[in-house]
């Protein structure tokens, strides 16, 4: 049967690392931000009071969350070859939608297929939709790389 769409997507870290934070909801964001600002106040407190190995220390822990964060992140990418800078095919049909990576199109075993009904949640941003097949993980559709018949067939299947 051939596919009604179909998209190529290179997972680059960029985009893993804004699929990180779609999936993950603005909560993280928040957290780091908050985590960050409370370092720097009780830290500025410690300044004021003359506790200044203590101030240092909490300016320091300040920027340990988001910076680990980061080098998590990096990490994880480059560890994962299923993610590192693979060139996905996603060809979409009536009922189902199956992700093929690129160089493999023959190969079954380099082949997934998801029925629609199963996705668990579709994310969409201003540049991307996340298909998430569980809570914790999905797989990214550049929107730039999209039709727009297959553009509004994801809004639809939202």
């Amino acid at each position: 049967m051939k596919y009604l769409h179909k998209t190529e997507t290179k997972q680059t870290y960029r985009e893993y690392q804004k699929f990180n934070y779609a999936a993950q909801g603005s909560f993280v964001l928040i957290y780091h931000w908050v985590y960050s600002i409370g370092c720097v106040a009780i830290g500025l407190l410690m300044l004021f009071s003359g506790s200044y190995p203590q101030a240092i220390f909490c300016f320091v822990m300040s920027t340990v969350l988001p910076v680990s964060t980061k080098i998590r992140g990096v990490r994880e990418f480059n560890s994962n070859r299923a993610y590192k800078d693979q060139e996905l095919i996603y060809e979409f049909y009536a009922d189902y939608f199956q992700l093929k990576r690129k160089g493999f199109e023959s190969d079954n075993g380099r082949t997934s297929s998801w029925i629609y009904d199963d996705i668990f949640k579709i994310i969409e941003t201003e540049t991307n939709f996340y298909m998430m097949v569980s809570k914790g993980s999905g797989l990214i559709i550049v929107k730039k790389n999209c039709t727009q018949e297959l553009l509004e067939f994801l809004q639809r299947l939202k």
